[in-house]
């Protein structure tokens, strides 16, 4: 186990946190939506927009106390990056959702946080299109999970009414014992309605080591988006998919890398990821681009098997080098819950 970095304000691991992630594991499973012909939807981020090749690119304009890691020295790094919805299998013109942008990069040497790199030499980022995560600590995010699976279970079975009232009472139970309304920031965090996915603004959420500071990762497009253009959302059951992909015919899409270093541990903590440290002051340093070539995909079988592609990808915060391991409580879950669920969908996604 990597030594816990109490100097950036992690916490020791509690006595009970196998307990709380073995909870939040069960949550998830019953989540999982399974078709008829076998196939298992993730749960979470289950409908994607496609595998989409890329490049990542470290410039030679990194300033020099952030050339750590994956950013030491200028290098260039095929790349895919899976778009995907949080939690609508289809693209929901009537509401929001939170969208995903999970990016693999190829042929980065070095150890991984959990052992030798694979075959392809794959690091992962996963990121989201809200700047915040919506649970503060582990006891939240396992009564939120246990609330939305719940809730999900008696809508499947076509039992409406059984469902709100379940949801009634567990937010009840949130409101009494949290200290913010949970349901609340997680409806905020699941009403994004970006005009495409290539003009949506994706942030880590959670902290990670960078050598021996602690940042955040953010992803931007550029030129940067317009207000309305992270607003105006879309029409049509594959909208943003369709967006995506007219969005990419012909040209191509670059977005911006920056990190986001801890100034103050009390002001950018590392234990509660519902804080927004850039409203205390954290900075922005952008120190990579993703470069989106022009992509055409020629009929209706190449766009199913690009989606398919994306889908039978796996990605996991913790597939990266010791210089930027994930940090905190939240992100130790969810490399277990990953790991979890991709095993119970007897495939290589989560």
């Amino acid at each position: 186990m990597t030594a816990i970095r109490g100097d950036l304000g992690e916490a020791p691991i509690s006595v009970n946190e196998d307990a709380i992630i073995a909870d939040i594991i069960a949550a998830n499973l019953k989540m999982m939506e399974v078709e008829p012909n076998g196939f298992k939807w993730r749960a979470q981020h289950p409908k994607g927009h496609g595998a989409i090749p890329a490049r990542f690119v470290v410039g030679p304009d990194v300033p020099a106390e952030y050339r750590i890691g994956l950013f030491a020295q200028p290098a260039e790094f095929d790349a895919v990056i899976r778009f995907s919805n949080g939690t609508e299998r289809k693209d929901d013109p009537s509401g929001g959702d939170a969208h995903g942008m999970a990016i693999r990069l190829f042929g980065v040497p070095g150890q991984r946080v959990e052992g030798p790199a694979d075959a392809a030499g794959t690091l992962d980022f996963i990121l989201v299109d809200n700047e915040t995560f919506f649970e503060g600590d582990l006891n939240e995010y396992s009564a939120f999970n246990d609330l939305v699976s719940e809730v999900l279970n008696f809508k499947r079975n076509g039992d409406e009414a059984l469902a709100a009232i379940v949801n009634g009472i567990y937010l009840k139970f949130l409101k009494k014992y949290f200290s913010h309304d949970i349901y609340a920031v997680a409806q905020k965090f699941g009403d994004q309605q970006p005009v495409s996915p290539l003009r949506a603004i994706y942030w880590s959420t959670t902290p990670f080591l960078h050598g021996d500071i602690a940042v955040k990762h953010r992803v931007v497009p550029e030129p940067a988006p317009a207000p309305g253009e992270l607003r105006d959302g879309v029409t049509g059951k594959d909208g943003l998919t369709d967006r995506l992909l007219a969005g990419l015919s012909g040209q191509g899409a670059t977005f911006g890398f920056y990190i986001q270093p801890q100034e103050d541990v009390v002001a950018h903590p590392i234990e509660d990821p519902n804080v927004n440290w850039t409203e205390n002051g954290a900075p922005w340093i952008r120190v990579g681009r993703i470069d989106i070539p022009p992509l055409d995909v020629a009929d209706a079988a190449a766009r199913t098997e690009l989606i398919a592609a994306g889908d039978r990808m796996a990605f996991n915060i913790w597939n990266t080098l010791p210089d930027h391991r994930p940090l905190g409580a939240v992100n130790r879950v969810r490399n277990k819950v990953y790991k979890a669920l991709a095993r119970a969908r007897h495939a290589e996604g989560v």
